[in-house]
């Protein structure tokens, strides 16, 4: 029965199946999800680390800043890792530099 089956094979003429090769296209999808993964999660992820940074080294004196926390306060003293707060009259709370979220409209509304 294999003879008949090589014979028909072989009188139809039928080339034998060549193995599917790697084309660029195939790379395409790869491509795609390594680019909306940049787009969406990398880059946005960058932005918001460098702002970051970017507060930190400029936080001075008399700063209205607030924690990440939510505790608001002016920034009394700046060392290379903290920042000392003064979160009401006489009150001042030591924070890490990281801690510092963002700053406040005014020193008044941080002490408000």
């Amino acid at each position: 029965m294999s003879d008949l089956a090589t014979g028909l094979i072989t009188a139809l003429d039928v080339p034998a199946a060549q193995p599917a090769g790697f084309g660029w296209a195939d790379l395409l999808p790869l491509a795609l999800m390594f680019f909306i993964a940049w787009t969406f999660i990398l880059k946005p992820n960058s932005d918001r680390e460098k702002a970051q940074e970017e507060l930190m080294s400029s936080l001075a004196k008399d700063d209205a800043v607030v924690t990440k926390s939510g505790v608001h306060g002016k920034v009394i003293r700046v060392n290379d890792t903290t920042v000392l707060l003064e979160v009401a009259d006489k009150v001042r709370l030591t924070f890490d530099k990281q801690a510092i979220a963002r700053r406040a409209e005014s020193p008044a509304a941080a002490n408000g």
